[in-house]
C-alpha cells in the first residue's frame, strides 16, 4: 500500500475504483489505479484516445473485452495490455464473474480525473465533454457490443 491510497469511490452502474499511486508521490511518472467491475456491468465503456500518456492494463481477476486499435481480445486473469497513446482503444468487463485490474498511466496525470468524483461520472456518462478535453482525452464511441 502506498501512502495516503485513496479509499475505493463507487462508480456508477456498479463497481468501484481507488487510487494507487498519483504523480505527486510518483514524480509525475505514472499514475495508477484499481478497478473492479461487477459480472457484466459496471460503468460504461467508451473507445477513447489519449493525447498525454500510454495506459497499461494488467487483469487481477476475472476477463475483459480489450479493443486498442485493430486487435480486440478478452483478457483473463494474469494478462496485460499496453494501450499507446494517440491510439484509440478501450474495455469493459465480460464473462459471469466481478473483474478487477490494475490501469496505469504514464506519465501520471490522468489518474487525477478518478480523484474528482463529478468529473469521472461525467466522463463514464457523458463521453466527450468540458473534462475529457480537460484531461486531453478524445472519445470517439461507445465500446462495440
Amino acid at each position: 500500500q502506498t501512502q495516503n491510497q485513496s479509499q475505493p469511490m463507487p462508480l456508477p452502474g456498479g463497481g468501484s475504483i481507488r487510487i494507487l499511486a498519483t504523480g505527486a508521490q510518483t514524480g509525475t511518472a505514472l499514475g495508477a489505479v484499481e478497478v473492479t467491475l461487477p459480472p457484466g456491468g459496471g460503468a460504461r465503456g467508451w473507445m477513447h484516445i489519449h493525447k498525454n500518456e500510454d495506459e497499461f492494463v494488467y487483469v487481477l481477476e476475472g476477463k475483459l473485452l480489450c479493443i486498442v486499435g485493430d486487435t480486440t481480445i478478452e483478457a483473463e486473469a494474469g494478462t496485460f495490455i499496453y494501450g499507446p497513446r494517440n491510439i484509440a482503444h478501450g474495455l469493459r468487463p465480460v464473462g459471469n464473474a466481478p473483474t478487477r485490474f490494475i490501469e496505469s498511466f504514464l506519465p501520471a496525470g490522468l489518474e487525477e480525473l478518478f480523484s474528482q468524483p463529478d468529473e469521472l461520472i461525467t466522463y463514464l456518462t457523458e463521453g466527450q465533454s468540458p473534462v475529457t478535453e480537460k484531461y486531453n482525452v478524445e472519445v470517439v464511441g461507445p465500446m462495440p457490443e
